[in-house]
C-alpha cells in the first residue's frame, strides 16, 4: 500500500469517527426528546379524555336524576312492579323509550334489585331478562364513569 493509500485511510478513520460519535449522540438525544414529548401529549389527552368522561357522566347523572324523580312519581310505574298490573305492565315496557329520547339518551334500562330488566329504551324486546351482573359492576365502581357493552337487536354497543 502506498503512503497515498495510507495518508487517505487514516484521515478518512480520522473525519468518520467523530462523526459517527455525533451522529449517535444527536440519535440518542433526538429520542430522548421524541420520547420525553411523546409522553406529555400521551398524558394530556388521557387527561382530556377524562374530563370529558367525566362531564360526560355528570351530564347522564343528571338526566337520570331527573328520570328517576319521574319514576317515582308515576303510578303506572308503581302499579306494574309493585302490583304487577297487566296493562301497567304494558305501558311499563314503553316508559324507558320515550324517557331515552327525551334525556338524549343512546341507552337506557330499567331493573330491579334482582338484576331484571324492567324496561328498556334501546332494546324493547329485552324486558324480563336476567341481568344480574350489571348492577352490580355498577355498584362496585361508584360514582366513576363505567363503559359497558349493551345488546341492541343487532348488535351490541358499548355505552358510558
Amino acid at each position: 500500500m502506498s503512503f497515498r493509500s495510507r495518508a487517505f485511510v487514516a484521515l478518512a478513520v480520522a473525519a468518520l469517527v467523530p462523526l459517527a460519535v455525533l451522529a449517535l449522540g444527536v440519535r440518542r438525544e433526538m429520542s430522548r426528546r421524541l420520547t420525553d414529548e411523546d409522553a406529555r401529549r400521551g398524558e394530556a389527552a388521557v387527561a382530556a379524555l377524562q374530563d370529558d368522561l367525566a362531564r360526560q357522566s355528570e351530564a347522564v347523572a343528571a338526566r337520570l336524576a331527573t328520570f328517576g324523580a319521574e319514576l317515582r312519581r308515576d303510578n303506572r310505574v308503581r302499579l306494574a312492579v309493585v302490583d304487577g298490573d297487566p296493562a301497567a305492565r304494558r305501558a311499563l315496557l314503553d316508559v324507558a323509550g320515550g324517557a331515552m329520547r327525551a334525556a338524549g339518551l343512546d341507552m337506557l334500562q330499567v331493573q330491579d334489585s334482582a338484576g331484571r330488566i324492567l324496561t328498556s329504551g334501546h332494546f324493547r324486546n329485552e324486558f324480563d331478562a336476567l341481568r344480574p351482573a350489571l348492577p352490580l359492576a355498577l355498584q362496585a365502581a361508584g360514582a366513576s364513569p363505567v363503559l359497558v357493552r349493551a345488546r341492541t337487536a343487532d348488535t351490541s354497543v358499548v355505552v358510558l
